[in-house]
């Protein structure tokens, strides 16, 4: 046996892309010259000194493991189970399959057309039927995909598909153009070097790549064909240098696109950072970075600009004090320790009060700054980004924290990101996905109903926000009781999200638990898209330190696009005496209330025990239903002119004792609020009742005769007036909807509630224990719900009425949020929550703290509360002395928007390209314009070239193998005479088939 492998060379460059490497093609072809009887030898056995890459000598490529199959020969019986060249195909299959136009596949050679991909990677193979090619086989790493093995260039580009597939692994990866479109980037110029009709121009036509400018950029993709520096700012539009007009250049590849790392030819301040393109590359900084040394300033801030003068970056990166500048390229200009961003703290270039001086490497020294800001004292963070999903999750970078992340894919394009932290126990998954409809309540609605296919949720508690970029949200939490594995369940709740997905979490390292603890954020992104977030950990593990991992994911803080950076910050401040907050609780006291309000009295005990436990001076009053229209007929005696401790008075003055708050709730004798009482009404008003007491005032009605009123405010503690400066808190517990507007007016009763508690003196927050949307309660609802919109509507935490042992969790909720609304140490900028340190000096708290660096904790230590920026102290570790001194570091991201001409950076599986969405992001979207060679059909499902049975043409011996797209042989040859046999290989009827 004579072989002879022919290793040919052949370079193709498609002008377009001039940044892209020769491809080098290898055809591998073994011509074999049968000269004697020779016996069962394949390469990779002999024993003589070849080229092979397996553990023998000889001259095959194979990976030397078990013994190889014989040659091929049409006439074994086993040829189904055998596959000689290892390609994937049965020799069965290359022996009778005929490919459109009589075309078939060598059993002895593993590719067949010679265009650099296997035929069974072709054909979309994952195993070879033959076990002997165990480590000789690669299977197809994206079997949803096929081409034609007898047809070097299945798209008819004049790019063979090796050429294409450069690693011949059936994948379309990063850095490859798709064999089954002519026109991978959609920008009209042909892959390859010839014309597709309908689709594409070959990318060697001389009229198609004409460059009447000089700079580089073809005509057809050029914004401005005739003008080499279309914003004249001294750079070339493309890659060429064009003489006594500019230099090269922006688009330093020609595409017609900004990619990463170029600047854009339509802007003089392609990043928006003060500075023009042209000055960033005199001073050596990344125009398409708005802050090179990631110090937290923008380069233009650094280098003392007056700004870029580019009209669609107003104002940006001008130097307040420009007479000082900072370098660059140099994170911490004086050596102090801290970036100079954490020491100009609002990034304008001036050194304002409460600010450290960049250039000063003194003023930064006392050990509470350095603890808290120095670079090495940082929070690490992890960034975990899905470009093509355009979804970057930023989380605790720590030694051990989500050491297993990555991105969740479905059909080879990337939905979204997840993670796994194991000392936590905490795991998550982001997924982007298109809304359900309306906003972003009903995103999240939706995303419950998804959850709940997985497992009953119980204890449902969501709150509305707006996130650090303007997008509206909704957190909600839920437990799910029963026993589970959590990355087991995790991925379960990813493919209810995103179908179809490939499992994200390694369920090899999983673990049990007997209830989960899920909270969920729902971002409304734009109207094509929402991304959920979903973290989960044991319920057990709740009260540790996990639950921050946890709201840390969910808070809205953790969530960015894609090119999204960031920044980092130091803020220096004094301790302050406690803030004051009132809380009003407004109870429904209809019949149907008496479980709930005792649920409420059980819960009081922590609620004041949290209370008292943070850095509020609180106090809590209630008012019932009722309190808008007292009886005067049934019952007299009731009242709302005055608030004391009897049942028929519809009012409690303020109280920090819990007895006396206990004994409204319950039925606790006389000063109980009550539940179907005789000052019961038959229509419940709770927001309106808080309404009066707050100082609703409508002149000629008798609403406004004789109502007691918590206003106006007194500068001394009054149990019956609102404390000067306090912040109010109001609570509102009830079955049925506030019911002072029929159902026509619901909406403007929303409307009209919100404005007045709007237009109040004092900061005034809604949570509420309501009745769940989709449900009734037995009681009068309006359309839409007046109390429940009226806590969205101002950001509040609410919670269901319908099970009693909910009332404490959403309470605990509620009061959390109270107290970072309340808290006095609210940052200057939107932090990322993982990101949070704190230090403080030493001895100013209440008791022992570790001040160098305070823990996360709600019992000893502080929190951050992502929704109004604010920091909150708890325990030992409140500061209890005025005017010491606090040093808080963080992380805040740096929106980077797309700018009007940005190319779309995604790496997208199949047909799909990554194009614009027609709204402001990348996605990977069908383009349904694949060339689908003869015996294919496009799909729209796959978006790509299928099996097309229906178009086969097989003859009468043959037929269609929807697996391959291949005609192969009938079981019977088309049939066979009484003496014959059916030769499956041969597809020929013979009178015996030889072993």
């Amino acid at each position: 046996m004579l072989s002879v492998t022919l290793d040919v060379d052949l370079r193709w460059r498609p002008r377009h892309h001039p940044a892209m490497q020769w491809q080098r093609v290898r055809f591998l072809s073994l011509l074999t010259l049968v000269l004697c009887a020779c016996p069962d030898e394949r390469p990779g056995t002999g024993e003589g000194e070849g080229e092979g890459e397996g553990e023998g000598e000889g001259e095959g490529e194979g990976e030397g493991e078990g013994e190889p199959p014989a040659l091929p020969d049409p006439n074994r019986p086993d040829n189904d189970s055998r596959d000689a060249d290892c390609d994937g195909l049965s020799d069965e299959e290359e022996y009778a399959g005929r490919w459109p136009g009589d075309a078939r596949t060598d059993p002895a050679d593993a590719d067949s057309d010679d265009d650099g991909v296997g035929d069974g990677v072709e054909v979309g193979r994952t195993l070879s039927p033959d076990a002997q090619c165990a480590g000789r086989f690669t299977g197809d790493a994206d079997p949803t995909t096929r081409t034609n093995p007898t047809n070097p260039d299945h798209d008819g580009d004049g790019a063979p598909d090796g050429t294409e597939d450069t690693n011949g692994n059936g994948r379309v990866d990063d850095g490859e153009t798709n064999p089954l479109s002519p026109d991978s980037d959609g920008d009209q110029f042909c892959d390859g070097p010839a014309d597709v009709a309908g689709v594409c121009t070959g990318n060697d036509d001389p009229v198609a790549y004409a460059d009447s400018d000089g700079d580089g950029v073809p005509d057809r993709l050029d914004a401005a064909p005739g003008d080499p520096d279309a914003d004249d700012d001294g750079l070339c539009d493309g890659g060429n240098a064009v003489a006594d007009v500019c230099v090269a250049g922006e688009d330093t590849d020609n595409d017609g696109r900004v990619d990463p790392g170029e600047s854009d030819p339509a802007r003089i301040d392609s990043d928006c950072d003060g500075l023009a393109d042209v000055d960033e590359r005199a001073a050596g900084t990344d125009a398409s970075v708005a802050d090179t040394d990631g110090d937290g300033l923008l380069d233009g801030v650094e280098r003392g600009s007056a700004g870029s003068g580019d009209p669609s970056c107003p104002g940006a990166g001008a130097d307040a004090a420009p007479s000082s500048t900072t370098d660059p390229l140099v994170a911490d200009s004086d050596s102090d320790g801290l970036l100079d961003g954490t020491e100009d703290a609002d990034g304008d270039g001036a050194i304002d009060d409460g600010e450290l001086d960049p250039l000063d490497p003194t003023d930064g020294a006392e050990p509470v700054v350095q603890q808290a800001c120095s670079a090495a004292g940082l929070r690490p963070l992890r960034a975990i980004v899905a470009p093509e999903a355009d979804v970057q999750i930023v989380v605790d970078g720590r030694a051990g924290r989500f050491g297993e992340h990555g991105s969740i894919r479905a059909q080879n394009a990337e939905q979204g990101v997840f993670g796994y932290d194991a000392p936590r126990q905490v795991g998550f998954v982001a997924v982007a996905r298109p809304p359900a409809g309306g906003d972003a309540l009903v995103d999240e609605a939706a995303v419950r109903d998804l959850i709940a296919i997985t497992g009953g949720l119980t204890q449902p508690i969501s709150q509305t926000l707006t996130t650090w970029d303007g997008f509206p949200a909704v957190t909600a939490r839920y437990d799910q009781p029963g026993p589970a594995r959590l990355k087991e369940r995790l991925n379960a709740i990813a493919a209810a999200l995103a179908p179809g997905i490939e499992p994200p979490l390694d369920p090899a390292s999983d673990v049990d638990v007997v209830d989960l603890r899920i909270e969920v954020a729902v971002v409304r992104r734009s109207a094509e898209q929402t991304v959920v977030i979903v973290g989960a950990l044991p319920l057990a593990l709740s009260g540790g330190d996990g639950v921050f991992t946890l709201r840390d994911l969910v808070d809205g803080s953790a969530l960015g696009r894609a090119r999204d950076t960031r920044g980092v910050y130091c803020e220096r401040r004094s301790s302050a005496g406690f803030s004051k907050l009132e809380i009003l609780w407004a109870v429904d006291n209809s019949t149907s209330m008496g479980d709930e309000q005792t649920a409420v009295a059980a819960a009081a005990q922590a609620f004041v025990d949290k209370l008292s436990n943070s850095t509020l001076d609180w106090r809590a009053a209630v008012l019932t239903s009722s309190f808008y229209s007292p009886r005067t007929t049934q019952d007299a005696a009731c009242t709302n002119a005055v608030c004391e401790a009897r049942t028929t008075s519809q009012c409690r003055t303020f109280t920090r004792d819990l007895s006396t708050l206990q004994s409204a709730f319950g039925e606790m004798g006389p000063a109980w609020v009550g539940a179907g009482g005789a000052c019961n009404q038959s229509r419940e008003q709770i927001v309106h009742g808080a309404q009066l007491m707050l100082g609703f005032d409508d002149p000629g009605t008798r609403e406004d005769d004789g109502v007691a009123r918590f206003v106006p405010a007194s500068a001394v503690d009054e149990p019956g007036r609102l404390r000067a400066g306090a912040d109010v808190l109001v609570i509102l517990l009830g079955d049925a909807d506030d019911q002072r507007f029929e159902d026509r007016d619901a909406a403007s009763g929303i409307d009209t509630y919100e404005q007045f508690f709007r237009a109040l003196p004092q900061r005034v927050t809604i949570g509420g224990i309501l009745c769940p949307e989709d449900q009734d309660c037995g009681e009068g609802q309006r359309s839409p719900r007046v109390a429940r919109g009226l806590v969205n509507r101002l950001g509040g935490v609410v919670g269901s009425i319908n099970d009693p042992a909910s009332i404490a969790a959403t309470v605990d909720a509620i009061v959390d949020a109270a107290i970072a609304d309340a808290s006095p140490y609210v940052l200057a900028r939107d932090a990322i929550s993982a990101s949070v340190k704190v230090s403080m000096t030493d001895g100013a708290t209440l008791g022992p703290c570790n001040t160098a660096d305070v823990p996360r904790s709600r019992a000893n230590g502080f929190d951050y509360d992502a929704r109004t920026r604010t920091a909150s102290f708890f325990g030992d570790c409140r500061p209890v002395v005025d005017g010491a001194l606090i040093a808080v570091s963080y992380r805040t991201w740096q929106r980077v928007p797309l700018v009007i001409n940005e190319p779309c950076e995604c790496t997208c599986g199949g047909g799909f390209a990554c194009l614009d969405d027609g709204g402001d992001q990348c996605s990977c979207l069908c383009r349904a314009d694949l060339t689908c060679a003869p015996g294919f059909a496009f799909s729209r499902d796959s978006c790509s070239c299928v099996c097309d049975s229906g178009s086969a043409q097989c003859d009468p011996t043959r037929i269609p193998a929807d697996d391959s797209c291949v005609c192969l042989c009938r079981d019977d040859c088309g049939g066979c005479g009484p003496a014959q046999q059916c030769n499956t290989s041969l597809c020929a009827c013979t009178g015996g088939v030889e072993g």
